[in-house]
């Protein structure tokens, strides 16, 4: 049957209709034609797979509701008798496969032409202060409610997930200098507002700078794409 298939029909094709690898159409076509037969050696499928068709359903529609689920967890929800490996080495074999992505949030931020030029400017000007001259001070959060950077899903299919905003949130904020750290991190257990971003530079800033020294900082949410900006890293006393 396999043979009278080949004329017609792609070799992935023909694997697909047998449930086969297409290796294995190489291989009997290889074989039929070197010992001349009428009919390839009868065809045996091999060993049987570990994860039924049913049970490989159910892992994809598992996934595509928790995307951020491991093997061995998949493999305790569903009480498959398999190894994690099995289920990942299944998961790359189905078409189409289960694979690893970036999580993408439902209110990307988006960044216009305009911005970019000023980004590119902005990178221009820098490159022409000596390096041992400039300070950079940047801010990071880190969310009670942090979760995976990554998931799985089919190809071709996105993972987005909502922000959950409504959890505590710590500021950290450091400055660092060609010759290293300039202080310990100073850590707020609340969003940093413009006085205290102002006490920080007074503070912690003003007494390391020397002369010649540039601080660079970038913007910090909409009060610093304002026209006049009045807040956190702009505001007038820092």
């Amino acid at each position: 049957m396999i043979i009278k298939d080949v004329p017609v029909m792609h070799k992935k094709d023909i694997a697909t209709k047998y449930n086969i690898h297409p290796n294995t159409v190489t291989n009997l076509v290889k074989k039929f034609k070197s010992k001349g037969m009428t009919d390839p050696d009868p065809w045996h499928p091999g060993r049987k797979r570990k994860i039924s068709n049913t049970k490989t359903k159910r892992i994809v529609t598992l996934l595509q509701a928790k995307p951020f689920l491991t093997n061995e967890q998949i493999k305790t929800k569903l009480k498959l008798p398999v190894s994690p490996q099995t289920i990942g080495r299944q998961l790359k074999r189905i078409s189409p496969p289960i694979m690893s992505k970036v999580i993408q949030f439902d209110d990307p931020d988006t960044f216009n032409q305009k911005w970019k030029d000023e980004g590119k400017q902005f990178q221009k000007r820098v490159r022409q202060i000596p390096l041992k001259n400039r300070i950079y001070i940047d801010e990071s959060y880190i969310h009670q409610n942090i979760s995976k950077a990554t998931g799985r899903s089919l190809r071709g299919s996105r993972i987005v997930q909502k922000r959950n905003r409504y959890a505590q949130k710590l500021t950290i904020l450091s400055a660092v200098r060609q010759s290293g750290v300039i202080h310990p991190s100073v850590i707020f257990t609340k969003n940093m507002t413009h006085e205290q971003f102002e006490e920080y530079v007074k503070s912690h800033i003003v007494p390391k700078v020397k002369s010649g020294d540039v601080i660079l900082w970038d913007r910090l949410g909409q009060a610093g794409r304002k026209k006049n900006p009045d807040k956190f890293h702009y505001s007038q006393g820092a």
